[in-house]
């Protein structure tokens, strides 16, 4: 491992994400961002691995890739995530919904934060690694799910964690004009999340509802990520179809769009709620921590993929497009909530506070 040991003037943090698609390193560099901004005194390393540690990658940070799949077996990243630890000696391991790091924390005897939006069935052999976490940062809302009994009393909500905006609805124009899209064009946007076509398939299914939609003009954007190869080769003779492997600036995409599809990727969808951009989910049962979420969401529709007809997904767009409270827009001074960003940042700096406060 060729990485820069931690600034002894510093305090070091080591930052364990969840490799699994895009949808923990994208927050968690935000939060750490935060964290530096309240503290100049740390030093923060990021652990991932999969697409985790590529994303980290494109996003300019350091990390330390575990080399592992993003259905990471347990022991082995016990012992991957043990040996980082032994090798960096942090002061502070903050871990997002990876278990193992806790455990590997505490073998060491290091002070340890666990972050997560959901939690496990209590016989489950992750939600019993809980027991080794200091304090549990619950990025939602108090009663989402069930606290098991590892985790009681030791559990700080603080509400959905979104990463930062740049854009809100008031911004729909000038992210219309930025991605060259007609401020009269109706955008169904698709936001499939790491989900690939051969897991969760829903092409076919949204394209033929597509056509079935009244409104002219109108366009579908799709952010295909690995299946951009595929999806564009099927929608090549479609000018009204565009295929992008990757969006960025999601936040703008997001704005720009009258209605977005995902396929029940509940911070996805958390996000376009944020926004104010009404969704529909398209669930294949893949998660049930999704599937439970983003039923919650008052902007979300929450359908089944294997069950709903083209026809039925069709008039839900044309319901939510011509329905009052999108016609309405947004309302002046509407803010986005990203009180959960802030308030994790916080908490993390107490511990660091801690930290610092011991005798050296």
């Amino acid at each position: 491992m060729a990485h820069p040991e931690f600034d002894p003037e510093r305090i070091g943090v080591l930052f364990f994400s969840r490799g699994r698609g895009r949808g923990h390193a994208v927050p968690d560099a935000a939060l750490a961002a935060e964290l530096c901004r309240l503290r100049d005194d740390v030093d923060v390393r990021f652990v991932s691995y999969a697409t985790g540690a590529e994303t980290f990658a494109e996003l300019d940070h350091t990390v330390i890739d575990l080399d592992l799949p993003e259905d990471n077996p347990l022991f082995e990243t016990l012992i991957r995530a043990t040996r980082v630890i032994g090798w960096l000696k942090p002061s502070l391991v903050i871990a997002h919904e990876e278990l193992p790091a806790l455990a590997a924390a505490k073998i060491l005897e290091l002070p340890t934060v666990y972050l997560a939006d959901w939690f496990g069935r209590p016989e489950d052999i992750r939600t019993s690694l809980l027991a080794y976490a200091d304090e549990i940062v619950f990025l939602d809302e108090a009663g989402v799910f069930p606290e098991p009994v590892q985790a009681a009393g030791r559990v700080q909500y603080v509400g959905p964690v979104l990463r930062p905006f740049c854009y809100t609805r008031q911004d729909r124009l000038r992210a219309r004009q930025e991605l060259g899209i007609p401020a009269d064009q109706t955008v169904i946007s698709v936001l499939p999340g790491s989900w690939t076509e051969d897991k969760a398939p829903i092409f076919s299914l949204v394209v033929a509802a597509f056509d079935l939609i009244p409104e002219k003009p109108k366009m579908l954007i799709w952010i295909a990520g690995e299946d951009h190869a595929i999806l564009e080769k099927q929608a090549r003779s479609r000018t009204d179809i565009v295929i992008k492997k990757q969006e960025w600036q999601m936040d703008r995409l997001m704005v720009a769009s009258d209605v977005a599809v995902t396929k029940a990727t509940r911070k996805t969808s958390m996000e376009l709620a944020a926004l104010g951009i009404p969704s529909i989910s398209l669930s294949h049962g893949l998660n049930r921590i999704d599937d439970i979420r983003v039923k919650l969401i008052p902007s979300n529709t929450a359908l089944q993929a294997k069950e709903v007809e083209a026809a039925i997904l069709a008039g839900t767009v044309t319901r939510i497009l011509h329905s009052p409270e999108r016609l309405a827009g947004p309302r002046p001074g509407a803010a986005v909530k990203t009180e959960g960003r802030t308030l994790t940042a916080e908490r993390l700096a107490w511990h660091v506070e801690r930290i610092a406060r011991q005798p050296k």
